[in-house]
């Protein structure tokens, strides 16, 4: 245990098969404390409602088209499901998929809901803007991509 500081903790009395029993003093290492980085700094709440917006659905239609509940949909746009109060809770990885692919989001949408960004914002305007000329989606497009790549 070289290099970390011990505390010593008191003795105290708990009861044993009815009968009170003390404990002797012992030492245990330090606990280190800091703040604790937010566990939903990862997830930007607030695309996630405008690209429901984007697509004109409310929250029941959001329901229907992903077939996750409304409830959680909401709670996901607040990001209260991300936030360490809500009992431990995190989403579940299948709902979320789900609501991505019922809005039909492309993985670069994706990415900036989950605060990352593999393309350099620019490039991606001119990637999205030639899909539009081409008449595909940005997913169309990644995979055709793909298929040709990959042969």
């Amino acid at each position: 245990m070289m290099g970390r500081e011990l505390v010593k903790v008191k003795g105290f009395t708990r009861v044993v098969n009815g009968k009170e029993v003390e404990t002797r003093p012992y030492l245990r290492a330090k606990q280190q404390v800091g703040p604790a980085p937010p566990t939903y700094d990862f997830f930007d709440c607030r695309a996630l409602r405008r690209l429901r917006k984007e697509l004109g659905l409310s929250l029941k239609e959001a329901e229907a088209a992903t077939g996750v509940p409304w409830q959680t949909i909401n709670h996901y746009e607040q990001g209260r499901d991300f936030k360490k109060n809500n009992r431990g809770r995190h989403p579940l990885l299948h709902r979320f998929q789900a609501v991505c692919s019922g809005y039909g989001l492309d993985p670069f949408q994706v990415c900036e809901l989950l605060r990352l960004q593999p393309v350099p914002k620019d490039l991606l305007r001119k990637f999205r803007s030639a899909c539009r000329e081409e008449g595909v989606t940005p997913l169309q497009a990644l995979l055709d991509f793909m298929r040709v790549y990959c042969r």
